[in-house]
């Protein structure tokens, strides 16, 4: 797959030594660096470059949002939200949060039906690119 034909919200999955595979979440580029959304062992949720992303290992796939065209301007803010929310192995691991976005974005569940764990109240109707680029300055 080329970098060039991802879009916002599309599942990474990159070769990992230890335990198969760690994916991540497209968000597009900023200033010419590809950023990609990931939860990490060490870190929970956040923003990287996609060569972080990589972190020198191989990407072996990719999975299409599975939302409609218009819910691609729902991703960052979604994922936004989640920032430093904490990495668990088991209840909430790198698969657990790249398929949220599906479930959760792409499906568009009522605030019910997800939990308490991600509350949603109204999702922004544009990117939020001001907020977003200082979210991500930091990268």
């Amino acid at each position: 797959m080329d970098i060039k034909d991802l879009q916002t919200g599309d599942i990474l999955i990159r070769n990992n030594a230890v335990l198969g595979n760690h994916y991540g979440i497209y968000i597009g580029e900023l200033n010419g660096t590809v950023i990609v959304a990931e939860n990490r062992n060490s870190s929970g949720i956040r923003f990287v470059t996609y060569h972080k992303f990589l972190d020198g290992k191989k990407l072996v796939g990719c999975e299409r949002f599975d939302g409609k065209e218009e819910d691609r301007k729902l991703v960052l803010p979604f994922l936004e939200k989640l920032i430093g929310e904490d990495y668990d192995l088991v209840k909430f691991n790198c698969e657990h949060f790249s398929s949220s976005l599906n479930e959760r974005v792409a499906h568009r569940q009522t605030r019910k039906s997800l939990g308490s764990r991600f509350p949603m109240s109204s999702m922004w109707s544009v990117l939020g690119r001001k907020r977003s680029k200082h979210l991500l300055g930091n990268i």
